[in-house]
């Protein structure tokens, strides 16, 4: 299986005993695919899935004879995929809000529910975990990076690997009007405390970093938020 990605569309090549599940719904170019009337992995994550429409409606594809090569595209013009690759035994997270599609040799998908504090102010409680070998195919708004770094907006991660840890702390911003928002925000920083790789959204998918036009408004909204917490 391989992927070649350009700008909002991946060319995805099969060869015969090849097959992927796609997001039927939210991309364009999978009706002429097989529609499945039993969801891949009914068991898998099933909430998550269902609300980020992953669930029901999803298409298939298999490869021929010869290698077959179709196109997918995405529902927004500077939108970007990725193919995450997991290795044998390998668990991820992946964000449910990403998720395009993935092959039919993943071996398992959950849901791992997490009630620690620490997600209460991440605001993320389940996490749809995929288990290798195979690919995950994800969408987004912003380009995708894969990197090493440890600290992120919680709103960028993608997937990572469910054996890091990591904690929540409050972020430092370097402008002046970052620290007065945050006064008043519940923002925290995902920090991993250890080292591997982490997909992660370039910008934040929620927020334009660069409108100041919309500081104002994000300032009251912040401050809106403190008082109902």
């Amino acid at each position: 299986m391989d992927f070649r990605f350009s700008q909002n569309r991946v060319d995805i090549s099969l060869k015969q005993d090849e097959k992927i599940f796609l997001r039927g719904r939210a991309l364009r170019g999978v009706k002429e695919f097989n529609w499945l009337f039993f969801p891949p992995f009914p068991l898998g994550s099933p909430i998550i899935r269902v609300f980020y429409g992953s669930y029901f409606l999803m298409r298939e594809m298999g490869g021929m004879a010869d290698r077959k090569t179709f196109s997918i595209n995405g529902t927004n013009a500077r939108g970007n995929f990725h193919a995450v690759q997991l290795e044998p035994g390998e668990r991820y997270y992946v964000s449910g809000r990403n998720l395009a599609g993935f092959s039919s040799d993943i071996r398992s998908l959950h849901t791992h529910i997490k009630f620690q504090m620490q997600f209460w102010f991440l605001e993320k409680h389940f996490f749809p975990v995929f288990e290798g070998p195979g690919y995950v195919l994800i969408y987004g708004k912003s380009a995708f990076e894969t990197t090493e770094a440890l600290s992120f907006q919680p709103e960028r991660i993608v997937a990572f690997n469910v054996d890091r840890s990591f904690r929540v702390a409050a972020p430092q911003p370097s402008r002046l009007t970052s620290q007065i928002i945050n006064l008043f925000s519940r923002e925290v920083v995902w920090e991993f405390l250890d080292e591997g790789r982490t997909v992660v959204e370039a910008h934040n998918p929620d927020v334009d970093e660069d409108d100041e036009g919309n500081a104002l408004w994000n300032m009251v909204k912040h401050i809106l938020g403190f008082i109902k917490f």
